[in-house]
């Protein structure tokens, strides 16, 4: 068959995927749930973007280093996203914060 074509009047392309690239940075965020610090370490690290439930930034950090340590005894128990930014992209996860 053709990569497109027709059939009972419907309209077909065939789409072929070869491979996926993954986003294969490394990111840890550590410990969960944190208490009074967090640690976050990612290779080429550039920002860290901490944001509550309601989706309002709580925290944000330019960073020229691997690896910084928030405090987070200022922070309402609860849980967190944190998006780290690298040069080769940017990665979210979760984390809880317990007092």
């Amino acid at each position: 068959r053709s990569p497109a074509w027709t059939d009972g009047g419907d309209d077909y392309i065939r789409i072929e995927v070869t491979s996926v690239v993954e986003n294969e940075q490394t990111c840890n965020v550590f410990p969960n749930p944190a208490n009074t610090m967090l640690c976050v370490e990612a290779e080429g690290l550039q920002q860290v973007v901490i944001c509550n439930v309601m989706g309002q930034v709580v925290y944000s950090q330019i960073c020229d280093v691997d690896c910084v340590v928030i405090g987070t005894s200022q922070f309402a128990q609860g849980i967190y996203t944190i998006t780290m930014k690298t040069a080769v992209g940017s990665t979210t996860r979760r984390f809880s914060v317990m007092h």
